[in-house]
């Protein structure tokens, strides 16, 4: 027999859509960044009170974790496209800098995970954005080396300061056109190996 007290959820049933509350959440992350947001702010723009916050994410750190999540899925999927390529090493390079121009274009608030620990106080979320960083390295290394690099990590080290820059001229407002040539210089630049 089934205990009905062991199976019946505790406390009043969430109110408000978890999903929506992450979509809210990025939007405001990604307009302040971590630090420019509080749980006051938070609270007021998903419509709840402090206690449900705390109780579908933990803290705020679980929600921005959340909300680095959905970043990912969504805005960073141009990286895992770039990355699906049968081209040797430096060309594959190119097409994945070539891409991050392309993304990155019209967003003046830049990259959440290249740059979303800037200027962040709280170290648990500083750390979240720089494990995301070094995954999608690695992942450009891993990549790289299986396209024939000879020294993959340089290469990625290069691509990772290269989205860098870019991201930052994006946020300093420069244009698509502007940025593929930027784009374009990192591509011309690629170290030999």
């Amino acid at each position: 027999m089934i205990d009905k007290k062991i199976c019946a959820p505790r406390g009043r049933p969430r109110g408000f859509c978890v999903e929506q509350a992450v979509e809210t959440a990025l939007e405001l992350f990604r307009q302040r960044g971590y630090d420019g947001v509080g749980v006051a702010d938070l609270t007021q723009a998903i419509g709840v009170a402090p206690p449900s916050l705390y109780a579908a994410f933990g803290s705020k750190a679980g929600l921005y974790s959340r909300a680095l999540d959905l970043y990912q899925e969504r805005e960073g999927r141009w990286l895992l496209e770039a990355l699906e390529s049968d081209l040797p090493a430096a060309e594959l390079l190119k097409r994945v800098i070539r891409a991050a121009a392309t993304a990155y274009a019209g967003k003046k608030e830049g990259c959440l995970v290249c740059r979303g620990e800037l200027g962040c106080s709280d170290e648990a979320a500083a750390a979240m954005t720089a494990e995301r960083r070094r995954a999608s390295r690695d992942l450009m290394r891993d990549r790289l080396a299986a396209a024939g690099a000879g020294d993959a990590e340089a290469l990625a080290d290069y691509a990772l300061a290269a989205l860098h820059g870019l991201t930052g001229a994006a946020q300093d407002g420069l244009g698509a056109e502007r940025l593929a040539e930027i784009a374009d210089g990192f591509a011309a630049g690629i170290p030999q190996s």
